[in-house]
């Protein structure tokens, strides 16, 4: 297993390809397709070939440190976090905690 990037080399793959910070994999598939679609170097015109290209391999290489970070992402199934990531469950127990008189 490659050596997961660092924040830093992260966020600045998401802002190339203008993902925001909590996103789905297909938000992150489809900013990669956008920036394919306007930026492939077959697509361009003749006279903004060099700048495509630029572009397409900072895209690129934007979104496999991206696709890195996901595929090698650890997920957590204890029940205590699948509860944290529950809103439903998190405002419930939030309430529940005055309602009982604890806070």
């Amino acid at each position: 297993m490659e050596n997961l990037p660092g924040y830093r080399k992260l966020n600045k793959a998401r802002k190339i390809l203008g993902v925001p910070e909590i996103a789905t994999l297909e938000q992150i598939k489809s900013a990669y397709h956008r920036f394919a679609m306007k930026y492939h170097p077959d697509r361009c015109t003749e006279k903004d070939k060099q700048m495509c290209t630029k572009k397409m391999t900072e895209v690129n290489r934007a979104y496999a440190v991206i696709m890195d970070y996901v595929h090698n992402y650890r997920y957590i199934f204890t029940e205590k976090a699948i509860k944290e990531q529950d809103t439903e469950y998190a405002v419930t127990r939030f309430f529940r905690q005055y309602k009982e008189g604890k806070k």
